[in-house]
């Protein structure tokens, strides 16, 4: 199964059950109520959907440091990916993308740190200075969101 990465409604979907949005956005379900993750993924499925996008679009170092929380990054990503995985599993089927966001702001390319500086921040494998690469924290993803089955 290959990894498909893409962004989703779930960030929203989030910020609206959890009644207000923090600055860390949808990661404030996963320190604060990771069953509310883990409902919307459910509640996706049941309304027909084939895929379930993790909840890891904020989990970055740069929007985790402001918070002290980068330590948790691979904490969260593991979370993040569980609880999608774990909704597919109850769902019989379907498939689990994993969600990356950008470095900096989201849609304002403007506000993103130069490149040499967010290099410095991201926990990587000596590879990961070229946009293919998949750095340190995705790597339990890759393994969980594997299909099980034939």
């Amino acid at each position: 199964m290959s990894i498909t990465l893409l962004d989703g409604g779930l960030g929203q979907e989030l910020v609206t059950r959890a009644g207000k949005a923090t600055g860390l956005w949808s990661v404030q379900s996963l320190l604060d109520a990771p069953e509310r993750v883990r409902a919307v993924h459910d509640d996706f499925f049941d309304a027909g959907a084939d895929v379930a996008t993790t909840n890891s679009y904020s989990v970055l170092p740069d929007r985790l440091e402001p918070h002290g929380l980068t330590s948790r990054l691979p904490e969260l990503m593991n979370l993040a990916c569980r609880l999608a995985c774990d909704a597919r599993a109850e769902n019989g089927d379907g498939l689990v993308a994993g969600g990356l966001g950008p470095l900096g702001f989201s849609y304002q390319p403007d506000k993103a740190p130069p490149q040499n500086r967010w290099l410095k921040s991201m926990p990587c494998a000596p590879d990961c200075r070229r946009l293919s690469s998949i750095c340190i924290f995705w790597k339990p993803c890759p393994r969980l969101i594997r299909r099980k089955g034939p």
